[in-house]
């Protein structure tokens, strides 16, 4: 079996109740629990290199008390996190510039919503552009033209509530919580004159081209 990506959940605390969670829904509760550091040397050793690895199940990521230390384990790896925000500056010594990717979750109705802005605000500032690459993911009836003040340092996505699915709005574009086209990591393309492209839709002014096999190794 090859893996392409793999969810590794840190931990299943968390410092939010939002009504959007389907553990909040459902009122499930378990031990609160930390993965230990021994099973993730174990699997930073079996990952393939070059495969997303995703810091998130149900739990707050920023919550696990040795972050840094998980994403330097994984550092062969493409690294990637779905937070609330709540830690992002408490923790930015242990994320930048070592994490690869960064979602933020922003949803209807929240009421740190206020907070989380300026926690935001105050990360994007002291990052500037190094990374991780940053996504503000706005989730539901959440104004994105407030949001737009940080598209110097952050992409913007949208997802809209609907019967409990996430789905397509068209006024922001849909970008993954990772940031990474997964054809460009999983499907590329090898043109017949050796051109690699990043996939496989018609680019006749060849935009996804990274590279020739002729003057490059893949």
């Amino acid at each position: 079996m090859t893996i392409q990506g793999i969810n590794v959940e840190l931990t299943n605390y968390c410092d939010k109740q939002c009504w959007i969670c389907h553990k909040t829904k459902t009122g499930f509760h378990s031990k609160p629990m930390n993965m230990d550091m021994n099973i993730l040397k174990k699997l930073s050793l079996e990952l393939p290199h070059g495969i997303l690895v995703y810091f998130h199940y149900y739990g707050e990521p920023f919550l696990y008390p040795r972050l840094g230390d998980v994403i330097e384990l994984f550092k062969n790896q493409i690294t990637t996190i779905v937070t609330n925000g709540k830690l992002i500056i408490k923790k930015f010594n242990e994320i930048v510039p070592n994490l690869d990717s960064l979602c933020i979750s922003v949803f209807e109705k929240d009421p740190e919503q206020e907070e989380q802005f300026h926690l935001i605000h105050d990360f994007l500032e002291m990052k500037k552009a190094q990374k991780p690459n940053t996504i503000i993911k706005l989730i539901g009836d959440v104004d994105p033209e407030r949001y737009k003040i940080f598209n110097k340092h952050a992409l913007l996505t949208r997802r809209t509530l609907f019967e409990r699915k996430f789905v397509k709005k068209n006024d922001l574009p849909l970008i993954t919580d990772y940031g990474i086209c997964s054809d460009f990591l999983h499907k590329p393309l090898v043109n017949i004159n050796g051109d690699v492209s990043i996939c496989c839709v018609f680019d006749p002014q060849k935009m996804g081209v990274i590279g020739n096999l002729n003057d490059n190794s893949l």
